[in-house]
């Protein structure tokens, strides 16, 4: 770039090698070297970054704008990592988890977090947070398991044949507010573990099987809504709510 106050020439030929000695390999900056010159005399300068000229007067975010999702979603990933580095215990962890889901603003969620590792780091909105890809899992004469921290998509496709497996979600991170789970047993078995807090939403049936409808119903405003849909045939899909157990 030219330099603010110089001569075009001097930029030039300074590019040119005319200022070999001072500038050994190429290694200083034009920037840095006028600097260093008699062209800038005292002369204080901001901060060069990519060749752009950066200030520290950058717009600061409003703390009392409404938060999305994917924000409260953010804020519950950094909960679950402190519960699970022991920073928080499940009583608190749970605690704090439901007011991040009832959270409104930017502010509410702020606080929450503050004194978390990685909370100043938090990118805001949707950039910082994408659902994980479309996942199935089958099980056919053998079983399939996601337990502990996984990641948890906005669709998955479970399917047991002669089979089983377990769906875990007590401790997973959801990377989305809505989660649709297909569930399909034939002559196999399928478990679905869900946390107290998550809006559960059941649609499937049982042909001479069972498909569980007794844990359906409202969790806590703001929380995940997951929706499980389905069959069993001469199986069974089982859905249960229940309560964490302190991180071992």
């Amino acid at each position: 770039m030219a330099a603010i106050g110089v001569p075009e020439r001097i930029a030039a030929s300074y590019r040119a090698g005319a200022h070999a000695p001072q500038n050994p390999l190429g290694t200083v900056r034009f920037e840095d070297y006028l600097r260093r010159s008699r062209w800038f005399p005292g002369q204080r300068h901001r901060d060069v970054v990519g060749s752009t000229l950066m200030t520290s007067n950058m717009p600061q975010r409003n703390a009392e704008l409404r938060a999305a999702d994917t924000d409260r979603i953010q804020v519950a990933q950094l909960l679950t990592d402190a519960a699970a580095q022991g920073r928080l215990g499940i009583g608190e962890y749970e605690d704090r988890l439901a007011k991040v889901y009832a959270a409104q603003t930017y502010d509410e969620l702020d606080r929450l977090s503050s004194d978390l590792p990685g909370a100043s780091m938090r990118p805001r909105g949707s950039r910082g947070c994408r659902p994980a890809p479309a996942t199935v899992l089958l099980a056919i004469m053998s079983g399939f398991e996601r337990r502990g921290r996984w990641n948890v998509p906005e669709r998955l496709t479970t399917f047991a044949l002669c089979g089983g497996g377990v769906i875990d979600l007590r401790y997973a991170d959801f990377t989305c507010p809505d989660v649709e789970i297909k569930s399909y047993s034939i002559m196999g078995g399928q478990t679905i573990l869900v946390p107290p807090e998550v809006n559960l939403e059941v649609q499937g049936h049982g042909v001479m099987g069972v498909f569980d409808h007794h844990a359906a119903g409202r969790g806590m405003p703001g929380a995940p809504h997951v929706k499980v849909r389905g069959f069993s045939l001469w199986g069974s899909v089982g859905i249960k709510r229940k309560h964490r157990r302190q991180y071992e």
